[in-house]
């Protein structure tokens, strides 16, 4: 999806919601609590004719609780997706004209929807046979957790490391190494759908949607 389309169609918090309550729900809202599918709209809510809970589209979705209008949020993940060498909080806090600690932890909710479960991590050189350590070096930078000695991409691209290479230096500069694992996540995304038309947007509009946000 287009920042283009998102400006031309989706540019209000009111059609970003109707858009959302048709991917989730297909047009028939659902009670996240109850799953009753009686409800009573009013204005951008429902309430629960069952439960009597009132609850939007977003409710038990990695953008519940969120202030930030929801066309931010898509033009987030569009420019996310087409920044190949990574977009740095700073840039996007320009682009969605918000401040950069917003645009910070929006970045890093993203992230985590794109998690794939795809990446191997090895915590022992001892585990990485002398050829694959010469055919996929690892990583100089150690994570805490787990204490990182290498990882790299189960699709073999060689590529994932001068993309990585290049978005510390170029985009990020420094990565704390507790969030290391985020920002791998997102480019191991990018590369397994650089050959969709869409680049993966609306697989990860439904992950925002139907995954639970890790505490």
């Amino acid at each position: 999806m287009t920042l283009t389309y998102i400006s031309r169609y989706l540019n209000t918090h009111a059609k970003c919601v109707h858009f959302l309550e048709e991917k989730r729900w297909n047009g028939i809202p659902t009670c996240p609590y109850c799953k009753s599918k009686k409800s009573s709209p009013k204005e951008l809510r429902h309430t629960c004719l069952d439960c009597s809970n009132s609850f939007s589209v977003t409710v038990g979705t990695f953008i519940e609780n969120s202030n930030l209008p929801l066309y931010k949020w898509f033009m987030a993940i569009s420019l996310m997706l087409s920044a190949k060498k990574g977009l740095s909080s700073l840039q996007l806090s320009r682009d969605i004209s918000v401040n950069k600690n917003t645009a910070w932890l929006l970045q890093m909710k993203i992230r985590a929807a794109m998690n794939e479960g795809s990446l191997e991590v090895f915590t022992s050189k001892n585990q990485v046979s002398k050829k694959e350590r010469k055919d996929y070096p690892p990583s100089n930078i150690r994570a805490e957790r787990g204490k990182l000695q290498g990882v790299f991409s189960k699709n073999k691209t060689f590529g994932y490391w001068s993309l990585l290479k290049r978005a510390i230096i170029g985009q990020y500069h420094k990565i704390e190494p507790h969030y290391l694992m985020r920002y791998i996540d997102e480019i191991n995304f990018k590369l397994n759908r650089k050959h969709l038309k869409d680049h993966g947007y609306l697989e990860l509009i439904d992950r925002l949607l139907f995954l639970t946000l890790a505490k």
